[in-house]
C-alpha cells in the first residue's frame, strides 16, 4: 500500500528517517518519486509484485522479502472501491496474510500493519469483520513484534472517498 493515503506519507517519513539505510516497496505499481530528494531516491528500491494473490506459488517474489529488519503493512481498501465483497477481502485479507507469511517465512522479526478502529473479527459488518480477521492472522504467524494501527477515518484530502 505504499501508493495509498497512508502508505505515501509513510514512504516520505521513512526516506526523511536517518534509522534507515533503504526503504523497498512493494506494490503493483511505483511510488511517485517526484517529491523526493536525490538522497532519498537513492535510499528508495521498489519491487513490482503485480499479484499479489500469486505470492504464496512465487519464491521468486517471497525471495523478495529476504533481509529486512521490519515490515510495514498499509495495504487495503474499500468494498465500494474494490467491487465487491470478494474483491474487498481479497485485497484486505488474502494479500495481507500472503505478505505478512512471506515476511515470516523470510525471517522479518518486525511487522507493522495499518487496520481500521473497530476491527472486530465477531463483527457482522463486513469491513470490520475483515480487518479483525487478519489482525487474528497475522498475531498467529508468530513474529518477534508486531504492531498494530488502528485509526480512524483517514484525511485522503482531495481523493476523498465520503
Amino acid at each position: 500500500g505504499a501508493t495509498g493515503a497512508v502508505g505515501k506519507v509513510l514512504v516520505k517519513e521513512l526516506l526523511e528517517n536517518k534509522t534507515f539505510d533503504e526503504v523497498v516497496t512493494f506494490g503493483r505499481r511505483k511510488v511517485d518519486d517526484k517529491d523526493f530528494n536525490e538522497e532519498q531516491k537513492s535510499k528508495l528500491k521498489q519491487e513490482i509484485i503485480e499479484d499479489f494473490g500469486e505470492l504464496p506459488n512465487n519464491e521468486e517474489q517471497r525471495n523478495m522479502f529476504t533481509g529486512f529488519d521490519a515490515g510495514f503493512c498499509c495495504l487495503g481498501t474499500t468494498r465500494k472501491t474494490a467491487g465487491s465483497d470478494e474483491a474487498f477481502r481479497r485485497i484486505d485479507y488474502q494479500y495481507v496474510a500472503n505478505i505478512g507469511e512471506a515476511a515470516k517465512e523470510k525471517g522479518c522479526p518486525m511487522f507493522l500493519y495499518v487496520s481500521s478502529i473497530g476491527a472486530d473479527k465477531n463483527s457482522w459488518f463486513l469491513y470490520p469483520r475483515t480487518k479483525g480477521e487478519i489482525e487474528a492472522k497475522l498475531e498467529s504467524l508468530g513474529f518477534d513484534k508486531l504492531i498494530i494501527f488502528r485509526p480512524s477515518v483517514l484525511d485522503r484530502g482531495d481523493d476523498s472517498r465520503f
